[in-house]
């Protein structure tokens, strides 16, 4: 379980990975962000 720090961070890096998501141009970089927001946004959900 996460305490609200963590959950505070987990947030953060989700809204950085998706304005490098937006940003990016070069299509294996932008499969790899969106995995990981993918990934960060099921542990948020579970919390």
């Amino acid at each position: 379980m996460l305490d609200n720090y963590e959950h505070f961070l987990f947030y953060r890096e989700v809204k950085c990975l998706i304005a490098d998501y937006d940003n990016c141009r070069h299509l294996p970089t932008k499969n790899e962000l969106h995995n990981q927001i993918v990934l960060l946004t099921k542990v948020l959900k579970n919390e």
